[in-house]
């Protein structure tokens, strides 16, 4: 870690947009500043106009954002195989870790213990750090509470609404690859697949195009 910097914090709100409807949007949003934290009451944009003008103040406050798009396959088994927690390491991905001593996050929703553990240890995966430098901390009705989490989810929510048709995402820089921990196995596919998995040379999930053993992104 680059000296000087063990104490300086980067803060991430995480949200989704729809709410576990098919192809929904998960976003992250980055600040270095505290004052992105603080807790108030934020009022959901409604609305074409309402939704651009938030995503707006998003970028006119200069702050770093990441997304990626979560088919249904991928949602489905969030509960079963824990991606829930991958899909936070997802949208850390190309953060640079020598530019914080410590990263705290913050998430919208109910999230069980196991799950934020998992979270923890797929991050520290993808930014090559050890877990003691995340802390996660998850609460209901954080988009509408906790300003980072509500920018979050004015991202999300943009992104998802606004898009005519989701390829167009392909070419966003913010977009990631959705991150599959190895524990993930393809092997607990459904058992309509009866080819030995060393034989499909083309596992489609929906839109998604398989690239990697951890990784998928959009055709």
């Amino acid at each position: 870690m680059i000296s000087g910097l063990e104490e300086k914090t980067l803060y991430a709100g995480i949200d989704e947009s729809n709410h576990g409807r098919p192809n929904e949007i998960h976003a992250a949003v980055f600040s270095y500043d505290a004052q992105d934290t603080l807790e108030d009451f934020f009022v959901k944009p409604k609305g074409s106009v309402g939704r651009r003008k938030a995503f707006g103040e998003v970028k006119q406050k200069s702050l770093d954002y990441s997304f990626v798009l979560i088919p249904k396959e991928i949602r489905e088994n969030f509960q079963k195989y824990g991606l829930r927690g991958a899909v936070v390491a997802s949208l850390l991905q190309g953060l640079d870790p020598n530019s914080f001593g410590k990263l705290e996050i913050y998430l919208d929703g109910d999230w069980k213990s196991a799950h934020l553990a998992d979270a923890q240890k797929y991050s520290a995966e993808v930014l090559d750090i050890s877990p003691e430098r995340i802390s996660l901390k998850a609460r209901k009705k954080a988009d509408i509470t906790k300003k980072i989490v509500y920018h979050a989810h004015c991202v999300a929510t943009y992104l998802y609404r606004g898009m005519i048709n989701i390829h167009a995402l392909d070419k966003d820089e913010h977009q990631k690859k959705i991150y599959l921990p190895e524990t993930y196995n393809l092997l607990h596919r459904p058992k309509k697949h009866k080819k030995p998995i060393e034989k499909i040379h083309s596992i489609r999930i929906n839109h998604l195009t398989k690239e990697s053993s951890s990784q998928y992104r959009l055709k």
